[in-house]
Order: C-alpha cells, then sequence, then structure tokens
C-alpha cells in the first residue's frame, strides 16, 4: 500500500518528528535550530539534505507546534 500516509509512516525523518512532538514546545525557529543540531545532534548538512515536500506533508499529519516549527526551521535552512 502506498498512500501518503504509509510513506511517512515509513520515512527515516518521521523518528525526529515524533521526537520533536514528544518534546517541550518550542517558541522559534532559533530555538528548533538549537534543538536540531545541539540536543538531537542532526547535522545541518543533512537538514539540507531533507526532501521538504516530504517533511511538509508529515508537519500537516502531525498535530504539534513543533513539527510545524521543524519544518519551517529547515525550510529556512535549506
Amino acid at each position: 500500500k502506498k498512500n501518503g500516509k504509509d510513506i511517512i509512516r515509513s520515512h527515516p525523518w518521521k523518528r525526529p518528528c515524533d521526537k520533536v512532538y514528544d518534546m517541550p514546545l518550542v517558541s522559534n525557529i532559533r530555538e528548533m535550530t538549537d534543538l536540531l543540531t545541539g540536543d538531537l545532534r542532526i547535522d545541518e548538512e543533512d537538514l539540507k539534505r531533507i526532501n521538504i515536500n516530504l517533511l511538509k506533508n508529515i508537519a500537516e499529519v502531525y498535530p504539534s507546534t513543533n513539527v510545524r516549527i521543524l519544518y519551517k526551521t529547515v525550510k529556512r535552512i535549506i
């Protein structure tokens, strides 16, 4: 089955989205950048390689401010 939700469920970026979803509220892009590159140790070059459209789709599925800020952060970095 290849609908959008199945693809999202198995995508490697779902795990960081899950992690960000479960964390205390991040209030802005700067905090999210610090969280990603510091606490989660995700290299900025890896962020530049993400499929932004897929991350947008993930952000639309999650009912989370943090995941939406994650999307906005990565969009700004790339």
